[in-house]
């Protein structure tokens, strides 16, 4: 059975670590990284309400590879880190 607890900590990491970007980014007047971080985030709250192994493998195969697109395969260390968290809590179960 999937952690759904620490789960959630792990994509509520994420979606703060997102909004502070575009807090930042948008301070700056980066209108497109602005819309990639919004891009990325935007899905999670249904992620965190819905949870499932399968919703969870989409959002790392299909949201996480769209995201290290558009930011050229250099997404920052953190989502890195979060990012293998959760993959390893899938494999674990």
């Amino acid at each position: 059975m999937l952690d759904k607890t620490r789960l959630n900590e792990i994509l509520l990491n994420i979606l703060e670590d997102g909004i502070t970007f575009i807090r930042h980014y948008s301070a700056q007047g980066k209108s497109t990284q602005v819309n990639i971080e919004a891009d990325h985030l935007h899905n999670i709250p249904s992620l965190i309400n819905n949870l499932s192994r399968e919703r969870l493998e989409y959002y790392l195969n299909i949201e996480v590879k769209s995201y290290r697109d558009k930011v050229n395969g250099k997404p920052r260390a953190k989502l890195e880190n979060e990012w293998s968290n959760l993959r390893q809590i899938l494999e674990e179960e």
